[in-house]
């Protein structure tokens, strides 16, 4: 037989170069078969090997986790150094205003404004003084042509001609005296309806009729024929005319009288403060003694709720949420009054069919469409609103996703017999949608029932905090003129804060007689911690 190679136990010169891109199971294996000291200590420094490379790899990814907490910790700081910095610039500017503001320029002011008010006053007496004058003069004017007649003739002396001219057809007496008779009452009763006004009594004008046409009683015989005398009656030394005239002259007395009841009528109407005796009317009946809803303001300060305080500032809604203050009722309920348009006609033909957001106040024109309130508060005019497109949905409304978003764990929506969703309660949602609500409820869309909230304050809350755009111009001015046209005569009114700023901004001002509206409570940190 042959000598076969003696296999020696170990690892070969290719198993030493593999060595290090074997997996730790393959190594173990080696080891299993080796019986060589110098084959285990290959494999320990191939472990070890491996070992340091994953610390360093370890070591590596987490200098990179530590670089990303501080990268986000430093964007942190800095948002709140920049809301911090933002509320430093506004106190320290409203504090500069106030400090420049001194109170003679105050009292000027004011002095200013009641001038102005006084000066208004006065013009609308004399703008009553002058539609009554008006009046008059155009209700004289309808009777001067029978007394300039009627005088003319007198001066030129032609009653004798007029009476020959009576007298000289072929008629029989009695007929022309009936006919004189006629033309005398006649005439008569309308001087005594044109000079009514002028100081002269019916009595006098009265005997001067009968005086002028007394001689129309005679006697006379034709074709044998005898007309007795016509009656005239003498009383005190006056001539009364006869019946049928003294009706006439009371049927024009009556008419006169309901001319001049209607006229006294007109005259109450206010032409200064209303348009027109129906929104008159409206605010007598509707508006007078309506309560007021009042609006609210954010006043969040320190370190506490940052991401309100972030969100005020990201939207751009610090003006917004700050500027409700005591403003006059008065104003307001003659502003909701003139900017009513009445019903719109079935047919669609009507120009009410268009919505005006226009109103006036003392005299002058307010306007209320979005884009001025946007102006007024320095708020960006969006075509697209999340807040519309969210209605727009109809029945498809996410119901859960705003459930989510503002309620606690738990809790669900309170629905109807069918089971839809028809409004949440306030209790149930976490606090800072619960101030968000409370702004909604008193400033965008004013509810008098505060402890809930129904599908359209819903979908506008979801709005705000998903940081959605809104066009809070739009909302509100929608808001004035709905309660404006379609507010029952129970319901509370709204937004007197911005009516007043509304009006302040063409120059009409509340005066201190007037009923005064007061905001409602700070939305603070105190406040939210506590609800």
């Amino acid at each position: 037989m042959e000598n076969q190679p003696k296999i020696e136990p170990g690892l070969g010169s290719d198993d030493h170069s593999n060595m290090e891109d074997m997996s730790i199971h393959e190594l173990v294996s080696v080891l299993r078969v080796a019986f060589l000291t110098q084959d285990f200590d290959r494999v320990e420094d191939v472990l070890v090997t491996k070992y340091k490379k994953l610390q360093t790899e370890i070591l590596h990814l987490q200098e990179m986790v530590e670089l990303e907490k501080l990268t986000r910790f430093q964007a942190e700081e800095d948002l709140r150094n920049r809301v911090k910095k933002a509320q430093n610039n506004y106190e320290s500017l409203l504090k500069e205003v106030k400090k420049n503001t001194n109170l003679t320029d105050r009292n000027i002011i004011v002095e200013l404004r009641e001038k102005n008010n006084e000066l208004e006053l006065e013009v609308s007496k004399l703008r009553k003084l002058k539609e009554q004058w008006s009046w008059k003069k155009n209700n004289e004017a309808s009777v001067d042509p029978w007394i300039t007649d009627f005088e003319d003739k007198d001066e030129m002396n032609d009653d004798d001609n007029v009476e020959q001219g009576l007298f000289r057809t072929n008629e029989p007496p009695i007929k022309r005296c009936k006919t004189a008779q006629v033309v005398a009452q006649t005439r008569g009763a309308a001087v005594d309806a044109a000079h009514s006004g002028h100081g002269h009594s019916s009595a006098s004008l009265s005997r001067e009729c009968a005086a002028r046409y007394a001689p129309i009683g005679e006697k006379s015989q034709e074709n044998d024929k005898v007309y007795p005398e016509e009656e005239v009656i003498m009383i005190d030394s006056a001539v009364e005319p006869p019946q049928d005239a003294q009706e006439e002259m009371a049927r024009q007395n009556k008419g006169k009288r309901k001319m001049v009841a209607t006229n006294i009528s007109s005259n109450s109407f206010d032409n200064f403060r209303f348009i027109s005796l129906v929104h008159q009317e409206r605010y007598s009946k509707f508006l007078a003694h309506r309560k007021f809803m009042s609006e609210k303001n954010f006043h969040l300060e320190g370190k506490k709720f940052l991401d309100i305080q972030a969100m005020i500032v990201a939207r751009g809604w610090v003006e917004l949420t700050s500027f409700a203050k005591e403003a006059s009722g008065a104003l307001a309920k003659e502003f909701f009054a003139n900017a009513y348009q009445g019903p719109a006609k079935e047919d669609g033909n009507n120009k009410n069919d268009l919505i005006q957001f226009t109103s006036f106040v003392r005299g002058k024109k307010v306007a209320f469409d979005e884009k001025i309130i946007n102006q007024l508060f320095g708020l960006e005019n969006f075509e697209q609103c999340s807040f519309e497109a969210r209605e727009a949905k109809g029945f498809y409304i996410d119901y859960q996703e705003i459930l989510s978003t503002l309620c606690r764990p738990k809790k669900d929506w309170v629905r109807n017999n069918c089971g839809t969703p028809i409004r949440l309660h306030c209790c149930d949602l976490t606090p800072v949608p619960k101030a968000w609500a409370s702004f909604v409820l008193h400033t965008l869309l004013p509810c008098s029932h505060t402890s809930r909230l129904n599908i359209q304050r819903a979908n506008l809350l979801t709005a705000i905090l998903k940081g959605e755009p809104v066009n809070v111009g739009r909302i509100l001015a929608n808001d004035l003129w709905d309660t404006a046209n379609y507010s029952s005569p129970t319901s509370y009114i709204n937004h007197a804060s911005l009516i007043s700023k509304l009006c302040e901004r063409v120059g009409v001002y509340s005066k201190k007689d007037e009923e005064m509206v007061k905001p409602a409570l700070l939305i603070t940190a105190q406040w939210i911690e506590k609800i």
